[in-house]
């Protein structure tokens, strides 16, 4: 049913009286915006636009699955090293704690943290999450190498990979820009799915690595696009690592 109209009444300026509906604006004012409706979840909204690239953009190779289990820790071996949980064998490396460090780090909670060696563990339960308040564009993380093989291809645990729902509540790596000493290379393009994802550094990076190893030079990767989390904004990658192609 229809509401009845409300009217108003003014005085003009010629003596007259006008009566009109109560919605209408007087003089120069505008509308009110209707306010968005609210959600349960605010991260879910669109992740602020990334600014223009021009950089080559590498698209990583995932597995067919969008979700994974990774099951339990493998248990510690009585003789010999214990299995890797991630990595493919124990010939793979991630990012040495000398020279590691992020541009921002979420505080801990509780018994669990957040720092950036988390990365390089070997473990798809711990991540780093960066600790800006909002999708952290932008925010980084810098190292010295990843230690093994030119040849070899990358990895990535995109995600923080703990379980299903630590993986779709938190936000996800879109997209990944790398730089070497300042100056940046290309892009790479990461699915929105857990496991391990690869890719191959590009000609000129591999060769800019080789001749800047023992330099100190610094190797950055900077969040330039994500997948929103259905919670939080918080941004996680669990792993970075490579292996040799042929250990043997």
């Amino acid at each position: 049913m229809n509401k009845p109209q409300q009217l108003f009444c003014l005085f003009l300026a010629t003596g007259l009286l006008s009566c009109g509906d109560v919605n209408v604006n007087i003089g120069n004012s505008a509308p009110a915006a209707e306010e968005a409706p609210k959600t349960e979840s605010p991260a879910a909204e669109q992740a602020p636009a990334k600014p223009a690239e021009t950089l080559p953009v590498i698209k990583a190779k995932a597995g067919s699955q969008r979700i994974m289990d990774w099951g339990t820790k493998p248990k510690e071996e009585l003789e010999g090293p214990t299995d890797p949980w991630v990595w493919d064998s124990w010939f793979c490396q991630g990012p040495s704690e000398e020279g590691l460090k992020a541009s921002s780090t979420l505080a801990p909670q509780g018994k669990f943290n957040y720092k950036v060696s988390n990365m390089g563990d070997n473990d798809p339960t711990t991540a780093w999450v960066e600790g800006n308040a909002d999708y952290g564009i932008g925010e980084y993380v810098e190292f010295n190498d990843l230690g093994v093989g030119s040849d070899s291809e990358v990895n990535i645990l995109n995600g923080y990979q703990a379980s299903r729902s630590s993986w779709e509540n938190n936000s996800r790596v879109k997209q990944l820009k790398f730089s070497l000493g300042g100056k940046d290379y290309f892009i790479v393009e990461l699915a929105d799915a857990m496991g391990t994802q690869s890719f191959a550094f590009p000609k000129d990076f591999d060769q800019a690595l080789s001749k800047a190893e023992g330099k100190g030079t610094k190797i950055r990767i900077t969040i330039m696009d994500v997948y929103p989390g259905l919670k939080w904004k918080d941004t996680a990658i669990s792993e970075i690592f490579r292996c040799l192609s042929n250990p043997n």
